[in-house]
C-alpha cells in the first residue's frame, strides 16, 4: 500500500494526481497549454490509474475514476491553449483518447492475469461491509450524545459501550470510517457548525478569485483544481477518514490556500491584451 496503511487513503492520495496536473499544465501563464507537459503528464496518469486499480480500494477506483475523466474533459477543452498549431492540439487529443484506451486495457489485463483489485471488488455484496452494517447504531450515538458530542477523540469508547453483539469480531474498529458522522459524535451541533463555516469559507474564496476582474484564464483553471482536490476529500470521508492523515490533510490545506492565491496577471494582460489560454 506504499507510504499508507489504509488502502482507501492511498487511492486517493494517488487520485489528487489529476488535479495537480491540471493545475500545473494550465495553472501558470509561463507553461499554459504546453502540449509537452500534458503528453507527459498525461501518460504519467495512465500509471497512476492503474497503480489505484492495484491498492483494491472500491472508494479510491470510483474517486479517482472520475477524476481522471474530469481532468481529461477539462484537458481536451483546452487542447489548443497557446499549442501553436493545429497538429499540436491533435496530439494532445489522441493522447488523451490514447489514455483512456491504455487504461481501459490495463485494467483488463489485470482482471485476466489476476491483479488482486478484482479480488477484493469481489468479496460479496458491498452492503454486508461493516461500515454499512454499523451506520444504525452510529446514528444512535449521535443522538447519545446530542448537541456537543462525546469529545474529540472519544469515539472508540463511545461505540464500545453500544457495540451490537452480531457486531464482534476481530475487526478493530478505531474510526466511523464517515467523518461526518464521526465528526458529530465527537463534536456535536457545534463541530458541523465548524465544518459548515468551513465550506462558507472556500465557496467564498473561490467565487471571489472567478470574478476577480484582474483574474487570468490560468487563476480559474487553478480554482478549479483546487475545488476539484476539495471534492475528492468530501467524497471520500463519506467512506473513510482520510483527513485524520498528516499527508492527506496537508494536501487539503494546500487545496484551500490555493483558493486565495493572487491574480497571475501576466505581461500581456497589463498592457491591456487578452491571454490566450484556458477558461474565459
Amino acid at each position: 500500500m506504499g507510504f499508507f496503511a489504509n488502502r482507501n487513503h492511498h487511492a486517493v492520495f494517488l487520485a489528487l494526481y489529476w488535479p495537480l496536473l491540471l493545475w500545473f499544465i494550465h495553472g501558470r501563464n509561463d507553461r499554459a497549454g504546453s502540449h509537452a507537459a500534458t503528453l507527459l503528464g498525461v501518460l504519467g496518469g495512465v500509471a497512476v490509474m492503474l497503480a489505484i486499480m492495484a491498492t483494491g480500494s472500491r472508494a479510491g477506483l470510483a474517486i479517482g475514476g472520475v477524476s481522471f475523466l474530469a481532468t481529461s474533459v477539462l484537458l481536451y477543452r483546452m487542447r489548443g491553449a497557446a499549442v501553436g498549431t493545429e497538429s499540436a492540439a491533435q496530439i494532445v487529443r489522441l493522447t488523451l483518447l490514447g489514455s483512456i484506451v491504455a487504461t481501459i486495457g490495463g485494467a483488463a489485463a489485470m482482471l485476466v492475469l489476476g491483479g488482486g483489485f478484482m479480488d477484493r471488488l469481489d468479496q460479496g455484496d458491498v452492503m454486508t461491509d461493516l461500515r454499512f452494517a454499523i451506520l444504525p447504531t452510529l446514528n444512535g450515538i449521535i443522538w447519545d450524545y446530542a448537541p456537543f458530542g462525546s469529545g474529540f477523540g472519544g469515539f472508540e469508547a463511545a461505540y464500545k459501550i453500544v457495540e451490537p453483539v452480531e457486531l464482534l469480531s476481530l475487526q478493530y474498529l478505531n474510526h466511523a470510517h464517515n467523518d461526518y458522522l464521526e465528526l458529530l459524535i465527537d463534536g456535536g451541533l457545534p463541530a458541523l457548525g465548524l465544518l459548515a463555516g468551513w465550506g462558507f469559507i472556500v465557496w467564498r474564496a473561490a467565487r471571489r478569485g472567478w470574478s476577480n476582474e484582474q483574474a487570468a484564464a490560468t487563476d480559474r483553471v487553478g480554482i478549479v483544481a483546487s475545488l476539484m482536490m476539495l471534492g475528492i476529500f468530501a467524497a471520500a470521508s463519506l467512506v473513510d477518514y482520510p483527513l485524520r492523515t498528516p499527508a492527506l490533510a496537508s494536501m487539503a490545506t494546500l487545496a484551500t490556500v490555493l483558493l486565495y492565491r493572487r491574480p497571475d496577471i501576466p505581461k500581456a494582460r497589463r498592457k491591456g491584451q487578452r491571454t490566450s489560454a484556458g477558461f474565459r
